[in-house]
């Protein structure tokens, strides 16, 4: 899978590119680099632990696109809430 940048948005690489007035499906690694996209490479993070997840992006490097994760907590659960409001916390 190929791709590049857009304001942190991936854009995926057609299967059918055009170098030269020829129509090339299946590029290869040198016919996509010449048109400015890259490998990307997927994150495989661990199962969140209860109460998070995972929120993702992409970042560049100079051969490749990598996905990031970052590990956040979801909201309140009605428990945590309630006791919040009535001073437990």
């Amino acid at each position: 899978m190929y791709g590049r940048l857009s304001d942190g948005d991936l854009i995926y690489a057609p299967k059918c590119i055009e170098i030269g007035g020829w129509k090339i499906w299946n590029g290869t690694a040198e016919q996509y680099a010449s048109l400015g996209y890259k490998p990307v490479r997927y994150a495989s993070p661990e199962e969140a632990p209860e109460g998070y997840e995972y929120t993702f992006s992409w970042s560049e490097t100079a051969e490749e696109i990598v996905q990031t994760y970052e590990l956040v907590q979801v909201g309140l659960t009605a428990e945590e809430a309630l006791s919040i409001i009535i001073g437990e916390v």
